[in-house]
């Protein structure tokens, strides 16, 4: 999974993770750093994601807590990967991945438009 669109955070942790999710998978990503995704909740980062281009394949949010975590519950359709689900329910720690799935344009993303399809916690 490349991504081909960010989102990134201006916080200087967050465009560390970022350079190094680009260093490790290649991507070539159109990369928007934003001050807003640093102060967003879920909603405001819902209407970011909303400003993706309609072509966008892979999409990927740099941000942070309780944020991201907000935000997938609130994308998931309720009808998450259980695997995927009980590693978001432990927690959402700095470095992890949530992955949906979202099957409408993304200036329609909404509540429950999104699967949880996988969730990682990064090792190191």
């Amino acid at each position: 999974m490349v991504p081909t669109h960010a989102f990134v955070s201006s916080a200087v942790r967050a465009q560390e993770t970022w350079e190094a999710v680009v260093e490790g998978s290649g991507a070539a990503a159109d990369t928007r750093v934003e001050d807003a995704v640093y102060t967003a909740d879920a909603d405001t980062a819902v209407d970011l994601l909303r400003t993706a281009p309609a072509d966008a394949q892979i999409v990927i949010f740099v941000g942070h807590n309780p944020t991201a975590a907000s935000l997938v519950y609130l994308l998931d359709d309720g009808d998450p990967e259980p695997n995927a689900f009980r590693g978001l329910a432990r927690g959402y720690p700095p470095g992890a991945l949530a992955a949906l799935e979202v099957a409408v344009p993304w200036a329609e993303l909404g509540p429950a438009t999104g699967h949880l399809a996988a969730f990682h916690v990064s090792k190191g």
